[in-house]
């Protein structure tokens, strides 16, 4: 069947499935974004023994100049690389810097909690034993 000049065929069912697959890998996008901030922030609370929720926030402000820094470095090569104005990024996208951020600060959290429980059990220390005292 031709098509006549000036008319134009959509298929809205098509139109509707890509909707979904969009917004589906929106949300995949903020998931895993969300498991791996907690990730890095429950290694930061780890590490640092003390103040777990503020080490997950500076590993989350640390990863943002990384982006932006990125995001200059692209701006400077020239609008080839421009990925993010070639991009229609689904509305869900919003919220990941907050969802991002309370991951990171929940996860340093729990990483500061591991301190608390060898604390709270006063484990010794190899190198405290009587043996390495002195008289």
């Amino acid at each position: 069947e031709a098509i006549a000049p000036g008319e134009i065929q959509v298929d809205t069912l098509a139109l509707d499935e890509l909707d979904r697959v969009t917004v589906t890998g929106g949300i995949a996008v903020v998931v895993v974004g969300m498991v791996s901030y907690f990730a890095g922030g429950y290694v930061a609370g780890r590490m640092s023994r003390f103040d777990g929720a503020y080490q997950g926030v500076a590993m989350w402000s640390f990863a943002l100049l990384v982006f932006a820094g990125l995001a200059f470095a692209g701006l400077l090569a020239g609008g080839e690389y421009d990925v993010v104005g070639r991009v229609d990024f689904p509305a869900v996208l919003v919220a990941a810097p907050l969802v991002t951020l309370l991951a990171a600060v929940a996860g340093g959290m729990l990483g500061e909690r591991y301190h608390r429980a060898v604390d709270r059990t006063g484990l010794a220390l190899p190198h405290a034993t009587s043996r390495h005292r002195r008289a």
